[in-house]
């Protein structure tokens, strides 16, 4: 998790593409809508 919660932008970029640290940093700020998973299926992101 502290990989999720602190690891800086351009770190993440290092390591992963851009859409997925474009998606970790909307999280982070509570912009990043979520359509929660349930029932054997998992969450979704709606962008």
């Amino acid at each position: 998790m502290n990989v999720i919660h602190r690891t800086s932008r351009e770190d993440l970029e290092q390591v992963i593409s851009k859409k997925i640290v474009d998606a970790i940093i909307l999280a982070r700020s509570g912009e990043l809508t979520i359509h929660a998973g349930g029932g054997g299926r998992f969450g979704k992101i709606i962008e």
